[in-house]
Order: structure tokens, then C-alpha cells, then sequence
């Protein structure tokens, strides 16, 4: 079901409107997940720090895309320069190329995850396992709840169909 929702969004929606999906994935940058670090506690601070500086740092390397982070859940203003090479690189991918990226960034909250997704750089319990750090660190101190367990399993799900159609791919300019 969900390659065949990724193929029709990429012909319905992406193809002719191109712009309004670049935006979209864009938005996802502005407010990456990425950028908000907890302050506390130190054991968050650390994983949070260890899982999401190295994608950050790829995307600085490989798209020019440098991202500020901020503390806690206050807005954090994107450098122009960061916003448009994501816009540049968002654009190069092809319909179905966008559509998946789309849905990896919606699924994830970053569109940085979502293009490592993209791009091969992590796989789908990697950009999982970004996504869900907070969730995962909080289920470890307090307790899971079946029904998050639920989304949780689904997202999951989805970014393992959305990762092997990526790399069933040819390579495309967007994507290193």
C-alpha cells in the first residue's frame, strides 16, 4: 500500500505542483527535529548529542546545509544560506524522489533524517532510532504505552518501504 500511495502522490500531487512540495519539505528544515536539544537531563543531552551532531554534521558536508540548535522548544531561526542549499537540494529530486522524501520527513519530523534516509547514509532503524530518541528515552524511564507502541511500529514500517524504494532507484542529481 504505501509504495503504491508514494507512486500516486508523486504523479497527483508532486508533478503538478512541484513547488508546493519542495516548500513542504522545506518547512520540515526550518523546524528540524534535530535542533531542538533537551537542556536536561545530561543522559538525554548526551544521546541526543551523539545520534543527531553526526547527521547535522553529513548534512553540513555533503548539501552546505548548516543548521543552528537551540535549547528547548522556542523557535530557532534557519540561516538564509542553510535554507537555500536545502531548497537547491530538495529540488533536484525527482517526483518520486520528493514524494518519498516528503513522507520520511512527515514520518520523521526532520528532513535532514529523511534525506540520510534518502541518500543511503542511514537505513530505516537508523532514521528510526534518530526520530524516535525522545520517545525511546522517555518509554525507558516511565513506561511504554501500547498505542504509541502501535505508532511507533507503523512508522517504522513505513521508512522500510520508503528506504527500499529509494534505493531501487537510479541514482538522481538530488541525492549524493
Amino acid at each position: 500500500m504505501m509504495l503504491t500511495k508514494l507512486t500516486n502522490t508523486a504523479v497527483d500531487r508532486v508533478a503538478p505542483d512541484r513547488a508546493q512540495a519542495v516548500r513542504q519539505v522545506l518547512a520540515f528544515g526550518r523546524n528540524d527535529l534535530l535542533c531542538y536539544r533537551a537542556g536536561a537531563p545530561a543522559d538525554l543531552v548526551e544521546r541526543q548529542a551523539q545520534t543527531w551532531d553526526p547527521l547535522l554534521e553529513w548534512a553540513r558536508t555533503t548539501y552546505s546545509i548548516d543548521l543552528r540548535c537551540g535549547v528547548g522548544i522556542g523557535h530557532v531561526e534557519q540561516p538564509d544560506c542553510a535554507m537555500t542549499a536545502l531548497e537547491q537540494a530538495i529540488s533536484r529530486c525527482s517526483d518520486l524522489e520528493l514524494a518519498a522524501l516528503h513522507a520520511a520527513a512527515t514520518l520523521t519530523g526532520s528532513a535532514v533524517i529523511a534525506f540520510a534516509l534518502a541518500a543511503g547514509h542511514s537505513d530505516a532503524a537508523e532514521a528510526f532510532k534518530a526520530a524516535e530518541l525522545d520517545e525511546t528515552y522517555q518509554a525507558q524511564r516511565w513506561g511504554t504505552d501500547e498505542e504509541a507502541e502501535r505508532q511507533s511500529r507503523r512508522k517504522l514500517d513505513e521508512l522500510v518501504v520508503i528506504a527500499k524504494l529509494l534505493a531501487s532507484m537510479p541514482a538522481q542529481a538530488g541525492l549524493p
